[in-house]
């Protein structure tokens, strides 16, 4: 196999790919990444974890058709070093892959291409498209809250819902993630013309959002969203990612989120996230717990560790209730408090035993529940 491809086209498909490739895996063949040629004119390049697959097609010159492996990390290092101008990639005896670029040359060591997962391109004429920023906005408001313990398998990913709305011409969108000390949820509805004969279920695992988050953020492309088998699948421009779906069922996450709230005052968004941020700056670093208290007119953020000291803040609202006081850790409201749209954020309370809801008016859909800590 002989190609030649220009560098920065190469280097984006090698950047795509560095938070797939399974670095530390004892699998060596995970750590590399396929190159097929595909007809007269292109490469298809492949790489997956198991969890998270992606195949990508690009414009190459084809000298000699064929297909190889390279190892993702030591490539793109070696190809974000070079200039931009063509590279030629040339298959070696045992599997060894040639680099050359102006006047530089390197040779890489690879594996056989036929121990490559066998990865086949989906078929994805079926689902429905999605813009950018709605599908950003999903993410970014439920990404942050996932859980990372892997013994709770069920909360290790992003419960994604799509059902016809009750508005013809639409389609409700529903993303909810939760790691059992906190829950986000954002829905909102989308105009298309797709008709949904049935509503898609899927938890979609971390890894793979994170990867979906990190490609959107720099492409400027629509999303075409479908499943196949345990996958789900997102097409955009010239790539499609595959991600494995966590097969089990969701908790039923409406029966956390309180249905009215005693308490409801409106804050600040941001003197409330850089109040919590002073008074996070003497919190146990084991408990990480600030003491959220409305009182006639004032909120009063306050933490008391005995090896570091106290912290006392105050802020104006409007307020005339009984007093009430409640723990909540300092970095969850930080996560909401970061992502939420809007100046002004509604926080609902009904005692120091229940959950917290923080909503806004002009972050329509979003829902976000922190669970009180024992002051």
């Amino acid at each position: 196999m002989k190609i030649k491809i220009e560098q920065r086209v190469l280097l984006q498909a090698l950047w795509r790919a560095q938070g797939i490739i399974d670095k530390k895996s004892s699998l060596n063949v995970l750590a590399h990444l396929l190159i097929e040629t595909v007809g007269n004119d292109a490469i298809r390049i492949s790489c997956t974890d198991y969890d998270v697959g992606l195949i990508a097609t690009y414009q190459a010159e084809i000298l000699e058709p064929g297909k190889m492996t390279l190892n993702g990390k030591h490539s793109f290092d070696v190809i974000k070093s070079l200039p931009n101008e063509q590279v030629t990639l040339e298959l070696q005896d045992n599997h060894w892959s040639k680099v050359e670029c102006a006047r530089s040359s390197f040779k890489l060591a690879g594996i056989p291409a036929d121990d490559f997962p066998e990865q086949q391109e989906p078929d994805v004429t079926d689902g429905f498209e999605v813009d950018k920023s709605t599908l950003l906005r999903l993410i970014d408001r439920t990404i942050f809250s996932v859980s990372s313990d892997e013994s709770r398998m069920t909360l290790n990913g992003v419960y994604f819902r799509a059902e016809q709305s009750e508005e013809p011409g639409s389609m409700r969108l529903t993303m909810v993630s939760t790691d059992g000390h906190r829950l986000s949820k954002v829905t909102t509805d989308v105009m298309t013309p797709t008709t949904l004969a049935e509503p898609v279920d899927a938890i979609v695992h971390r890894k793979g959002i994170h990867e979906l988050k990190r490609i959107l953020e720099s492409d400027e492309v629509g999303v075409h969203v479908s499943t196949q088998g345990n996958n789900i699948i997102f097409s955009y421009g010239n790539a499609v990612m595959l991600i494995r779906q966590i097969e089990d069922s969701f908790p039923e996450y409406e029966k956390v989120i309180p249905k009215n709230s005693k308490i409801s005052v409106e804050i600040d968004k941001l003197e409330f996230l850089e109040n919590v941020r002073r008074t996070a700056t003497l919190t146990s670093s084991k408990l990480l717990v600030v003491r959220f208290a409305l009182e006639r007119d004032k909120v009063v953020l306050s933490t008391n560790n005995p090896e570091q000291g106290e912290a006392h803040v105050e802020m104006d609202v409007d307020y005339d209730g009984d007093s009430v006081a409640v723990g909540f850790n300092h970095r969850y409201l930080q996560d909401v408090l970061q992502v939420i749209s809007g100046p002004q954020v509604t926080c609902k309370i009904n005692d120091e035993f229940s959950p917290g809801v923080i909503e806004s008016e002009e972050d329509p859909g979003a829902t976000f529940v922190i669970m009180p800590m024992r002051l």
